[in-house]
């Protein structure tokens, strides 16, 4: 059985990084309007999982521009 030659994919990982990012970002603003109700319920790991989330993705996204950077060099 032959194995079918297929070219990789060629995927934006900085972008979808950077949508991801922008997703918990917009998620902490929308639960940091709410931290009362948050703290009232017990569910304040909500807000600091959403915070995690954009750090994290700050991170990467930055990441991913500095070796995209470097590969156009």
């Amino acid at each position: 059985m032959k194995q079918a030659q297929i070219p990789p994919m060629r995927t934006h990982r900085t972008a979808i990084a950077l949508i991801g990012t922008l997703a918990w970002a917009v998620a902490a603003l929308i639960l940091g309007t709410r931290t009362d109700l948050l703290a009232a319920t017990g569910h304040t790991w909500w807000l600091w999982t959403a915070l995690t989330g954009t750090g994290l993705g700050v991170v990467f996204t930055g990441i991913g521009l500095l070796r995209h950077g470097m590969r156009r060099v």
